[in-house]
Protein backbone atom coordinates (compact mmCIF):
# COMPACT_ATOMS: atom_id res chain seq x y z
CA UNK A 1 0.00 0.00 0.00
CA UNK A 2 2.98 2.04 1.09
CA UNK A 3 4.37 1.98 -2.78
CA UNK A 4 1.01 3.03 -4.42
CA UNK A 5 0.96 5.85 -2.20
CA UNK A 6 4.30 6.92 -3.37
CA UNK A 7 3.46 6.11 -6.76
CA UNK A 8 -0.17 8.55 -6.62
CA UNK A 9 2.24 11.32 -5.24
CA UNK A 10 5.06 10.83 -7.83
CA UNK A 11 2.20 11.01 -10.63
CA UNK A 12 0.66 14.21 -9.49
CA UNK A 13 3.78 15.67 -8.83
CA UNK A 14 4.86 14.68 -12.77
CA UNK A 15 1.16 16.29 -13.81
CA UNK A 16 1.83 19.80 -12.01
CA UNK A 17 5.21 20.35 -13.27
CA UNK A 18 3.79 19.76 -16.76
CA UNK A 19 2.61 22.95 -18.26
CA UNK A 20 1.88 22.26 -22.09
CA UNK A 21 -1.23 20.61 -23.49
CA UNK A 22 -3.02 20.00 -26.51
CA UNK A 23 -6.31 20.27 -26.91
CA UNK A 24 -6.37 17.75 -30.23
CA UNK A 25 -4.64 14.39 -29.69
CA UNK A 26 -1.52 14.45 -27.85
CA UNK A 27 2.14 13.63 -27.89
CA UNK A 28 2.69 11.87 -24.32
CA UNK A 29 0.60 10.69 -21.62
CA UNK A 30 1.48 9.68 -18.18
CA UNK A 31 -1.19 8.39 -15.72
CA UNK A 32 -2.49 5.89 -13.51
CA UNK A 33 -3.67 2.39 -14.36
CA UNK A 34 -6.34 0.04 -12.43
CA UNK A 35 -7.57 -3.13 -13.16
CA UNK A 36 -5.93 -7.28 -12.94
CA UNK A 37 -2.76 -5.43 -13.24
CA UNK A 38 -2.59 -1.78 -11.82
CA UNK A 39 0.56 1.06 -11.79
CA UNK A 40 1.77 3.68 -13.92
CA UNK A 41 1.65 4.20 -17.17
CA UNK A 42 3.24 5.98 -20.19
CA UNK A 43 2.21 6.86 -23.72
CA UNK A 44 4.26 8.63 -26.04
CA UNK A 45 3.32 8.82 -29.87
CA UNK A 46 6.26 8.86 -31.99
CA UNK A 47 4.42 8.84 -35.07
CA UNK A 48 0.97 10.07 -36.45
CA UNK A 49 -0.82 7.00 -36.13
CA UNK A 50 2.07 4.96 -33.64
CA UNK A 51 2.86 4.87 -30.11
CA UNK A 52 4.79 3.51 -27.49
CA UNK A 53 3.43 2.29 -23.89
CA UNK A 54 5.38 1.58 -21.37
CA UNK A 55 3.63 0.25 -18.02
CA UNK A 56 5.18 -0.11 -14.51
CA UNK A 57 2.69 -2.66 -12.66
CA UNK A 58 2.30 -4.19 -9.09
CA UNK A 59 0.38 -7.50 -7.92
CA UNK A 60 -2.44 -6.56 -5.10
CA UNK A 61 -0.14 -8.03 -2.26
CA UNK A 62 2.30 -5.93 -3.62
CA UNK A 63 5.04 -8.70 -3.63
CA UNK A 64 5.82 -9.09 -7.10
CA UNK A 65 6.02 -6.10 -10.22
CA UNK A 66 6.14 -6.02 -13.99
CA UNK A 67 7.84 -3.59 -16.33
CA UNK A 68 6.03 -3.86 -19.96
CA UNK A 69 6.63 -2.08 -22.91
CA UNK A 70 4.21 -1.89 -25.96
CA UNK A 71 4.46 -0.71 -29.61
CA UNK A 72 0.69 0.46 -30.56
CA UNK A 73 -1.05 1.69 -33.81
CA UNK A 74 -4.09 3.74 -33.63
CA UNK A 75 -6.82 4.55 -35.53
CA UNK A 76 -10.00 6.35 -35.73
CA UNK A 77 -12.74 4.82 -34.06
CA UNK A 78 -16.48 4.99 -34.41
CA UNK A 79 -16.05 8.17 -36.93
CA UNK A 80 -15.16 10.28 -33.79
CA UNK A 81 -12.05 12.60 -34.08
CA UNK A 82 -11.85 12.01 -30.02
CA UNK A 83 -11.88 8.15 -30.01
CA UNK A 84 -9.46 5.74 -31.40
CA UNK A 85 -8.44 1.84 -31.09
CA UNK A 86 -5.69 0.81 -30.32
CA UNK A 87 -3.96 -2.46 -30.95
CA UNK A 88 -0.31 -3.40 -30.55
CA UNK A 89 2.13 -5.97 -29.20
CA UNK A 90 5.27 -6.14 -27.07
CA UNK A 91 7.40 -7.58 -23.75
CA UNK A 92 7.26 -7.81 -20.29
CA UNK A 93 9.99 -8.69 -17.69
CA UNK A 94 9.11 -9.23 -13.96
CA UNK A 95 9.90 -10.31 -9.96
CA UNK A 96 7.62 -12.67 -8.62
CA UNK A 97 8.70 -12.44 -4.44
CA UNK A 98 7.65 -15.89 -3.72
CA UNK A 99 9.23 -16.85 -0.06
CA UNK A 100 11.98 -17.75 0.66
CA UNK A 101 13.23 -16.10 -3.00
CA UNK A 102 11.91 -14.45 -5.99
CA UNK A 103 11.66 -15.45 -9.82
CA UNK A 104 12.51 -13.67 -12.81
CA UNK A 105 9.39 -13.72 -15.55
CA UNK A 106 9.48 -12.69 -18.92
CA UNK A 107 7.22 -12.65 -21.56
CA UNK A 108 5.05 -10.98 -24.74
CA UNK A 109 2.05 -9.17 -24.55
CA UNK A 110 -0.39 -8.06 -26.91
CA UNK A 111 -3.34 -5.37 -26.58
CA UNK A 112 -6.34 -4.14 -27.93
CA UNK A 113 -8.09 -1.17 -26.42
CA UNK A 114 -10.37 1.80 -26.67
CA UNK A 115 -8.75 5.46 -26.03
CA UNK A 116 -10.71 8.68 -25.30
CA UNK A 117 -9.00 11.84 -25.86
CA UNK A 118 -11.26 14.74 -23.86
CA UNK A 119 -10.80 18.06 -25.81
CA UNK A 120 -12.00 20.27 -22.93
CA UNK A 121 -9.16 19.13 -20.47
CA UNK A 122 -6.30 17.08 -20.93
CA UNK A 123 -6.66 14.20 -20.17
CA UNK A 124 -7.42 10.69 -21.84
CA UNK A 125 -9.21 7.57 -20.84
CA UNK A 126 -8.74 4.18 -22.48
CA UNK A 127 -10.40 0.67 -21.60
CA UNK A 128 -7.91 -2.65 -22.72
CA UNK A 129 -7.51 -5.87 -23.18
CA UNK A 130 -3.99 -7.02 -22.89
CA UNK A 131 -3.46 -10.79 -22.90
CA UNK A 132 0.13 -12.04 -22.04
CA UNK A 133 2.42 -15.14 -22.34
CA UNK A 134 4.59 -15.80 -19.28
CA UNK A 135 7.66 -17.99 -21.22
CA UNK A 136 10.41 -17.96 -18.79
CA UNK A 137 9.80 -19.01 -15.04
CA UNK A 138 7.07 -21.13 -15.93
CA UNK A 139 4.59 -21.56 -19.21
CA UNK A 140 1.36 -19.54 -18.25
CA UNK A 141 -1.41 -17.45 -20.82
CA UNK A 142 -3.70 -15.02 -19.09
CA UNK A 143 -5.59 -14.22 -22.19
CA UNK A 144 -8.11 -11.33 -20.73
CA UNK A 145 -5.79 -8.89 -18.21
CA UNK A 146 -8.35 -5.94 -18.48
CA UNK A 147 -7.66 -2.21 -17.18
CA UNK A 148 -8.70 0.88 -17.63
CA UNK A 149 -6.43 3.66 -17.79
CA UNK A 150 -6.26 7.40 -17.29
CA UNK A 151 -3.65 10.10 -18.40
CA UNK A 152 -2.78 13.66 -18.32
CA UNK A 153 -1.94 14.76 -21.69
CA UNK A 154 0.41 17.02 -23.02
Amino acid sequence: MKIRKILTVITILLVGFTFSAKAQGYATGIGVRAGDASGITVKHFIGSTTAIDGIVSFSKDLKSFRLTGLYELHTNAFGVSELQWFYGAGAHIGVKNNEPSSNLGLGIDGVLGLEWIIKEIPFCISMEVKPSLEIIDEIKLDPFSAALSIRYVF
